[in-house]
């Protein structure tokens, strides 16, 4: 792929001006709308402050390069981004009447009396505090800030330019949906009047439907307190109600999505992986649901307890997931994990050897050895797992270390492999609360604190890395760009946070979505910590795995005599994907393989379709930008004090 590729930087002044605009205007945005609304705005300002700074860019006469676009628009998100607000739901966790309400079951007291400090510092220390920046809080937002950022953020880095290597450079995925990001970058910098001309009316177009789908319903919320929904978000729920599948398929989940960028995937994924992702979800979540609840409801009697008439889609996935497929699914993956390295061995030592000894075209991407790679990997890893030991002594240093180390391994390999095929990412799920059952540890500790299992963020990462091959833009600029806005959201997270918490209590009536959001929040993490969910099941997850394994060798069998298609990774992505989102993906490959050729003419679809695809994406991201920039406007008056 990057053969022919000649490399340009992406991070200039502009870049990090434009970085910094994200953090110091935006990033209070972003905090202010997920506290009152839940909306996560940061995805929807890419779209917005890219077009902003070329269209002014262009005024000044500071064209703007597409490398400085991509760096841009990927950033701008993570710049913007929230995660600096968790430490005052922690500071809820301990003096809400919430985490009052649970029992530890080892000590027999209540849960706020043994969190640890170094997790969120002592209920009767914080109780009336109102801010972040305050000593009480050094240990655990360093802490936190250590383990999950710095280390985690190099354990990612080794692991994405090792997994770019191994499926971007060698094997050569598809990645489907890196496609639309640099189709949209190529068009704005480049604008043949081709492009721009289906990029604009497909913008409209997404703009248009998305007003129906977010816009009225914001406005109405945002300006007069009044929920008006034209279109259901995120979904028309099939799962009950007058024409709900509960009627014929008790335990059945079953919806639409209605989000267009849903859709549009079904037209950049190979079709073969999208029959593959369909046929698997619906045998999981409508089938196996049901045979759940009545052939089987021996293996999974918490599932027919819970189970009944009127259910939501959303409560339907959430009690099954727990109740049915979190075994399965841990089987299954750590199964398609070890096919996914057992069937491409030649590819994993082909990429291994490509980082051994790096070519002129690696040097110029910016590529470390990879000696430098694995010991940036092991390093960061062993560090978390002492770390974590240090802090937490009794729980067995060996299962975390293998656990740390080879479940971050597995879930960036098989998760890059998914998005490369699927555009989707799979994992392991819920693979330390596995290891804490398996190792018996009783204590609570280990619940609210963790090493490092990483490997989560690499699939995305390693798209991007796509993204920027097709951008020309030096992949090592992308990681270097994260890097810079990590330390600007949580230096400026911080402050915000704190700021917002000074005005008012959180959660309070001056934040509506913590008092809806935040107490089931709670109620889900405790229920863990207290271990009222996981029950461990050794012969279903015995079954899942062996059945994975047998799917896989008997599909790679069957390809070879028949020439049949066949995808495991679409099996695996189907598996952990609601049919409300793969119907609508199969919907689209339908449409995109059959009708849009016949009525606009194959070689027309096959060189526009993901310039259309960037479009409504672009035209959904700046008009749901736009409408909350209204709302905000509408509130710039705040809370009278008495």
């Amino acid at each position: 792929m990057s053969q022919a590729i000649e490399f340009k930087p992406g991070i200039t002044w502009r870049v990090i001006f434009a970085l910094f605009f994200a953090s110091i205007v935006l990033l209070p945005v972003s905090i202010y709308l997920s506290l009152v609304s839940g909306a996560a705005i940061a995805g929807a300002f890419s779209y917005i402050v890219v077009i902003l700074f070329l269209e002014v860019g262009s005024l000044m006469n500071l064209r703007l390069s597409k490398q400085e676009l991509f760096i841009m628009f990927i950033m701008i998100g993570v710049a913007a981004s929230t995660p600096m607000t968790d430490f005052i739901y922690r500071h809820y966790l301990v003096t809400g009447p919430v985490g009052w309400s649970f029992i530890d079951p080892f000590t027999n007291l209540p849960l706020p009396e043994v969190i640890p400090t170094f997790y969120v510092p002592y209920w009767k220390e914080i109780e009336f505090s109102r801010t972040l920046l305050s000593s009480t809080w050094l240990l655990p937002m360093f802490l936190s800030t250590l383990q999950f950022g710095v280390l985690f953020i190099i354990a990612e880095i080794s692991l994405t330019i090792i997994c770019a290597q191994l499926f971007l450079e060698t094997e050569k995925l598809p990645f489907p949906f890196a496609d639309i990001s640099a189709q949209m970058i190529n068009t704005l910098t480049d604008r043949p009047p081709d492009r721009m001309e289906v990029f604009i009316i497909s913008a409209a177009i997404g703009a248009f439907y998305s007003f129906f789908l977010y816009g009225i319903n914001t406005l109405s919320l945002g300006l007069w307190g009044t929920n008006i929904q034209v279109i259901p978000v995120p979904w028309w729920d099939l799962t009950t109600g007058l024409l709900g599948i509960e009627r014929l398929l008790p335990g059945a989940a079953l919806g639409i999505a209605t989000d267009p960028l849903v859709w549009i995937g079904g037209f950049l994924i190979p079709f073969n992986t999208v029959v593959y992702m369909f046929a698997s979800s619906i045998l999981v979540w409508v089938i196996g649901n049901n045979l759940a609840l009545s052939f089987f409801s021996g293996y999974f009697p918490l599932w027919k307890e819970e189970w009944t008439f009127g259910m939501s889609l959303s409560l339907v996935w959430q009690r099954s997931m727990l109740r049915v497929w979190l075994i399965p699914q841990i089987g299954f993956m750590l199964a398609i994990s070890i096919l996914a390295l057992a069937q491409n061995w030649r590819v994993v030592v082909k990429g291994v050897r490509s980082l051994w000894k790096l070519s002129a075209q690696s040097k110029a991407a910016g590529y470390p050895s990879l000696k430098v790679l694995l010991a940036l990997y092991f390093a960061s890893i062993t560090a978390s797992v002492l770390i974590f030991n240090h802090f937490i002594p009794e729980f067995p240093v060996l299962p975390a270390l293998a656990v740390s180390l080879g479940v971050s391994f597995l879930n960036a390999v098989i998760g890059t492999r998914a998005v490369g095929e699927t555009g989707y990412a799979v994992s392991i799920p819920y693979a330390w609360a596995f290891t804490i059952m398996l190792s018996g540890y009783p204590k609570i500790d280990a619940w609210f604190f963790t090493p490092v299992i990483g490997g989560s963020s690499t699939p995305t990462w390693v798209q991007n890395i796509k993204v920027a091959y097709l951008t020309e833009t030096k992949p090592i600029d992308f990681l270097k760009a994260f890097v810079i806005a990590f330390i600007l959201y949580t230096i400026f997270g911080v402050i915000y946070a704190s700021v917002f918490w000074m005005i008012a209590p959180i959660p309070s009536s001056a934040y509506p979505n913590t008092l809806i959001s935040w107490p089931v929040q709670a109620i889900n993490q405790l229920m863990w910590a207290t271990r009222q969910v996981f029950t461990l099941n050794l012969p279903v997850l015995l079954f899942f795995f062996f059945l994975a394994i047998a799917l896989g060798i008997g599909g790679s069998i069957l390809t070879k005599l028949t020439s049949i298609p066949f995808s495991i990774m679409g099996i695996a992505t189907g598996i952990s994907t609601l049919p409300a989102f793969t119907i609508p993906m199969f919907l689209a490959a339908l449409i995109g393989r059959f009708l849009m050729p016949r009525f606009l003419g194959r070689e027309w679809w096959e060189k526009y379709k993901t310039v259309v695809a960037a479009g409504i994406a672009t035209g959904e991201g700046v008009l749901v930008g736009l409408v909350i920039g209204i709302v905000l406007l509408s509130k710039v008056g705040w809370i009278l004090p008495f």
